[in-house]
């Protein structure tokens, strides 16, 4: 690989075509610190440039979300022993997936996704991406309000009052801090946002680690080392935590330096901070409390501390979801031949706050059929070990084997065909866990 090779510009250039200026000079800011021109159609390009530090954060904040909570529980259901294996087996295929993508990129001079499939496997592979991010990311966003109501009715228990009810408690926080964030137009200016995103994730794994065996465990079990049953029944969670190719062509296309080592570099280097985060919080909080361990691992922690960081957590969700939001419109907006910079404001605003809406509105319906955090573990089942393999294993496995073909210098043909042999594999192994 030339390390030096400059990548060629992205087929969608980001810039804004057509459009009518609409923000005055004198309106700054849409939404306290969201610049105005992030988020209405205006009359010059609105480019993104961000730096290799930003663009981390920006996949980090694309891989770990809502299922970095729910590892200790899977660590529980599988078992130390069988779940290194998994997290050894599935980060290197996502990895290994990702540099697929992009040495298919590099050879076509494409870089968005779902283009660069319908150019290797035609216009149905084209839309199997976006049907899969579309419902993926979908699925996702109903897991991450699921959780924030359910984390902030935990929170104010005590409280009876209208206003603790998990209705208003998800909507409020929804409305003034997640809607704004996902009005904005391009996935690269939620750099800033996924650095205070990631923080707290950090934040929640020293609080894992530390503070998980300080907690009194004195009703819990002995360690699982491995269950079959547990695994098959759980390897959906780890696709869903460790996969970021969603967001792998978006934060490259607003990365200010593309050539292939310095984004090789980037990607190789979130997926194996993402994957050591995952991996460590779900054994430190199995570890501290093995059979008492919750689906959320911060139900396992009471008191002003718990309190806080599940708050904290409330934050990071908040924060989080705008950027697989944002990925799922463009998406949705590119199965119905349409691209968000086109979109005039009514339009864009309409199709924003109704796709947020029905988000919104399903999780509150699980939440409150289902009770507390209802529904978490299956959805995170479908859309990451279903969803998820198609467009992390499978469509990267036959991009590989029908643009690089044999002759591909480093083993990318086998690695191509291990991939698509997984990613069915997992769909089965998911379908019969769920249907156990």
């Amino acid at each position: 690989m030339d390390g030096t090779s400059t990548l060629s510009e992205p087929l969608h250039v980001d810039t804004v075509r057509d459009s009518t200026p609409l923000v005055s000079q004198k309106s700054k800011y849409f939404y306290f610190f969201i610049p105005a021109e992030w988020v209405y159609k205006i009359d010059h390009p609105v480019n993104v440039n961000n730096h290799a530090l930003a663009t981390i954060f920006l996949l980090l904040n694309t891989m770990i979300g809502a299922g970095v909570f729910v590892q200790a529980h899977i660590f529980r259901k599988s078992g130390v022993v069988i779940m290194l294996f998994e997290y050894l087996i599935i980060g290197y295929l996502n990895l290994t997936g990702c540099i697929i993508l992009m040495h298919c990129s590099e050879r076509k001079k494409i870089y968005e996704y779902s283009a660069l499939t319908e150019m290797i496997l035609g216009t149905n592979g084209a839309i199997t991406v976006d049907v899969c991010i579309a419902l993926g990311n979908y699925g996702n966003l109903i897991v991450y309000i699921l959780l924030l109501g359910s984390l902030l009715t935990d929170v104010f228990k005590h409280c009876s009052s209208w206003y603790c009810s998990v209705e208003f408690l998800t909507i409020l926080p929804v409305l003034t801090i997640a809607v704004p964030f996902c009005l904005i137009r391009k996935f690269g200016h939620l750099s800033e946002v996924a650095y205070v995103s990631i923080g707290v994730i950090f934040a929640v794994v020293l609080l894992v680690v530390i503070g998980g065996p300080l907690e009194d465990n004195s009703g819990s079990g002995n360690v699982n080392l491995g269950d079959f049953v547990g695994t098959i029944q759980s390897v959906g969670g780890v696709i869903f935590a460790l996969g970021y190719i969603t967001g792998f062509f978006p934060a490259y296309n607003a990365l200010e330096d593309k050539t292939m080592s310095n984004y090789e570099t980037i990607f190789t280097t979130a997926s194996i901070i993402g994957v050591s985060i995952c991996f460590i919080t779900g054994l430190a909080g199995y570890l501290s409390f093995t059979s008492d361990t919750e689906t959320n691992i911060l139900e396992n922690f009471d008191g002003s501390l718990g309190g806080f960081f599940k708050l904290a957590v409330v934050g990071h969700l908040l924060l989080y979801l705008p950027g697989d939001f944002v990925i799922m419109r463009d998406s949705l907006l590119k199965l119905s031949k349409q691209e968000v910079e086109d979109l005039s404001d009514p339009v864009y605003f309409t199709w924003t706050l109704v796709l947020f809406g029905t988000v919104t509105l399903i999780a509150l319906i699980l939440q409150i059929s289902l009770g507390q955090g209802g529904g978490v573990i299956g959805v995170i089942n479908i859309t990451g070990g279903v969803l998820g393999s198609v467009i992390y294993f499978i469509i990267p496995g036959l991009c590989g084997i029908v643009e690089l073909g044999k002759e591909a210098k480093d083993y990318m043909y086998e690695k191509s065909v291990a991939l698509v042999v997984f990613g069915f594999a997992a769909v089965v192994v998911v379908v019969a866990g769920i249907a156990i």
